[in-house]
């Protein structure tokens, strides 16, 4: 005789799912009956999923320095120095990766939260005659993850 009782919860936060089961189990050994509990707990854990995204620009596609400029400007941002008699004034214009949160891997290739997957895909999709990119989800420890979440309260 088996009876089940599941407990199900789920925190959208870090997108994990835990299943503990409660089942008794009737024994009978030489005429004697014994109730048996047992706990299984399983859980299911997505909180590291991300996207690595890798791109390589072709120099010889663009039609000038100024459209390659202007892509990495889009991408990662940049300083505005607008000179003004003795005075300077800066100006930050953010690219879509100020918007973002990700950690930089190399100098084209960074990782975001799958959530942010499709606004890359997107961008990258406005130069796909200019910008090659893959992306491959990837599985990212907990640290690593709390490292990406991390950045996405600071720019709240």
């Amino acid at each position: 005789m088996t009876s089940g009782q599941f407990i199900l919860t789920k925190s959208v936060q870090c997108f994990s799912v835990t299943v503990i089961t409660k089942s008794l189990y009737t024994f009978s050994v030489n005429g004697n009956t014994k109730d048996v509990v047992s706990y299984m707990k399983i859980e299911v854990r997505k909180s590291g999923a991300a996207v690595i995204i890798t791109f390589d620009t072709r120099a010889e596609d663009f039609e000038s320095d100024y459209e390659r400029n202007k892509f990495f400007r889009e991408l990662h941002g940049w300083n505005q120095t607008v000179p003004n008699g003795s005075k300077k004034y800066e100006y930050r214009r953010p690219g879509i990766l100020d918007e973002i949160p990700h950690i930089k891997v190399a100098d084209s290739a960074f990782i975001v939260a799958l959530e942010h997957m499709k606004r890359m895909e997107q961008f990258f999709d406005e130069w796909h005659n200019k910008v090659h990119y893959d992306m491959m989800k990837i599985v990212m420890q907990n640290k690593d993850m709390r490292q990406l979440n991390h950045k996405a309260e600071e720019q709240r």
